[in-house]
């Protein structure tokens, strides 16, 4: 476990999926490899890795940080859809996990990665679209990594995802084609002595154009059983 010589702590959970989905007709594996039409020639631009590039946003979790445990959960936003055109194609997001001793009770956190405030939501910050048409058209990529001892990342898991409409509900669902891993969870750094760190990528797509994206850290108090 690398631990870097600090005090304090982060991340969170979301997630609402199915599974066992085809790859959607024409879908790219990764936004990394978007196609860029020019007359016949179609060129596929190379992206670094989501774990070469620095991070767009870095979260301190805890008392006297960034992020304070009352502040959960905490959403760190893009902004602009930008993030998709640009290094890996993510939006990327640190998050340094201290001590999760909070007196009396420990913490456990997680995170995920969704869609902010998408123009066809319904809603103001509105995750998702609203209508049959977009939710088939509606993409999201998300990958974890936990960095190790030789100051390096490990690949924790990711996962792509698809809209599926439901006409029972009128809503529009989350269904993984790709992967398995949607969200951080049960994150706990209870010795003290040091940083965990987390990073957590997001990519959002409807049809062509890259989506605003944010990474959601959240967490609960663990109480104890009765002695």
């Amino acid at each position: 476990m690398h631990k870097l010589k600090l005090p304090a702590l982060a991340l969170a959970v979301l997630a609402q999926i199915g599974c066992g989905a085809p790859v959607p007709p024409g879908d790219e594996p990764q936004p990394e490899a978007r196609d860029v039409h020019a007359q016949d020639i179609i060129v596929v631009p190379v992206r670094p890795l989501c774990t070469s590039v620095a991070a767009n946003d870095t979260l301190h979790i805890g008392t006297g940080y960034n992020v304070p445990f009352t502040a959960l959960p905490y959403a760190s936003e893009s902004g602009d859809a930008s993030y998709y055109y640009e290094g890996c194609g993510r939006w990327v997001v640190d998050l340094y996990v201290g001590d999760t001793r909070a007196t009396p009770y420990n913490y456990e956190l997680g995170a995920t990665g969704a869609a902010h405030d998408l123009p066809s939501s319904s809603q103001l910050g509105g995750v998702l679209p609203n209508n049959a048409i977009d939710c088939a058209a509606y993409r999201l990529y998300l990958s974890f990594y936990r960095k190790n001892a030789a100051n390096t990342w490990d690949t924790l898991g990711s996962s792509s995802q698809q809209g599926v409409w439901s006409s029972a509900t009128n809503k529009c669902n989350l269904q993984v084609y790709s992967g398995s891993m949607t969200s951080l969870s049960g994150v706990q750094n209870t010795d003290g002595s040091g940083w965990d760190i987390y990073r957590v990528a997001v990519g959002v797509k409807l049809r062509s154009s890259g989506q605003e994206a944010k990474v959601v850290v959240d967490g609960g108090i663990i109480i104890p059983p009765p002695q």
